[in-house]
């Protein structure tokens, strides 16, 4: 392929970001709209699309070196139907996102899961780079993740692997909204963490526990802060939210094997905060012969940017 731009879109309940990129990984052009997720699934389709638009507009002179378009989107995808299954966050359900796009600018159009594009971008331009098994992990309003396996990215039979939010580490936890019990999101997300401190807090007040907060814990933000404040309530969901990630993350080493670990997403946002605890939580538990390849347990380098740069380095890589 002798064209060395491709233009990504990161696709989010919030934020639709898109950006032309170069094989380097680097921005030549960018650009942030609304996603005006409430107005409804085909708003949020026109909304990508006047992005879209409005980038190629503003750089029509580089449209000869445009390879196509790679979108990285929350939820369950099919790759090859290029159709968001679903995704909770922008009330979707079986849109075909890929192919509307397709027919719209002609240009090919590749979409993936937004954790699997951040951890191709990790593979690509980040830290990762030059390692051959990568496993990438996002702790955020949810938990996702994204596997490097011999240099490739793993996608599975549609794109729906990796979902490693959805796996359980507790056979007789609660419900979970795909219809498993236990399922890791529910115990290390950031969502997960204010409503079990709120919780734990709640029916700590009412068992008369003493050095209780009285005010509530609007988010993990703030159960954070109040750890790091010596709350020991707020210490005590901050270790189990540890050992079930170290836990979940275990069990993804002994199937994939990697050489590199990589956490991102708002609650990993520190190297001193959790991530010592989690690596605690996996050396403990991990079979040592496998613990002893991984090369690097870290936070990935790309942050904010990743999903949007390997939305854009989908054409850069072998389908």
């Amino acid at each position: 392929m002798n064209k060395q731009l491709t233009l990504g879109v990161d696709l989010g309940g919030t934020n639709i970001r898109v950006a032309l990129v170069d094989r380097e990984g680097r921005v030549q052009a960018k650009a942030v709209h609304k996603t005006e997720s409430a107005q409804g699934g085909e708003h949020v389709v026109r909304r990508v699309e006047a992005a879209i638009e409005e980038l190629l507009n503003d750089n029509k002179a580089k449209l000869p070196a445009i390879a196509g378009i790679g979108i990285g989107s929350a939820g369950l995808i099919d790759v090859r139907e290029k159709t968001v299954l679903y995704a909770g966050n922008l009330g979707w359900n079986n849109v075909p996102l890929g192919r509307l796009l397709e027919e719209k600018f002609q240009l090919p159009l590749r979409l993936a899961n937004d954790a699997n594009a951040a951890a191709l971008a990790e593979w690509l331009w980040g830290k990762a780079k030059g390692k051959s098994n990568l496993l990438l992990v996002s702790i955020g309003t949810g938990v996702g993740g994204g596997v490097i396996s011999g240099g490739r990215l793993l996608e599975g039979v549609g794109g729906g692997a990796s979902e490693i939010g959805h796996m359980s580490v507790d056979i007789h936890g609660p419900e979970c909204g795909c219809g498993n019990r236990g399922c890791l999101e529910l115990y290390a997300s950031g969502t997960a963490i204010g409503r079990r401190a709120e919780e734990r807090r709640v029916a700590a007040l009412a068992e008369g526990r003493a050095g209780i907060r009285t005010a509530p814990w609007p988010s993990a933000v703030e159960v954070r802060q109040s750890a790091l404040e010596g709350d020991a309530l707020a210490q005590e969901i901050i270790q189990e939210t540890a050992y079930y990630l170290g836990m979940g993350v275990v069990n993804l080493i002994h199937l994939f094997n990697p050489e590199e670990i990589l956490f991102t997403g708002g609650v990993m946002d520190s190297e001193t905060f959790l991530l010592p605890e989690v690596i605690a939580a996996i050396k403990q538990r991990c079979i040592p012969a496998l613990y002893n390849q991984i090369t690097g347990i870290g936070l990935a380098s790309l942050g904010g940017e990743a999903g949007l740069l390997g939305a854009a380095g989908l054409h850069f890589v072998e389908a």
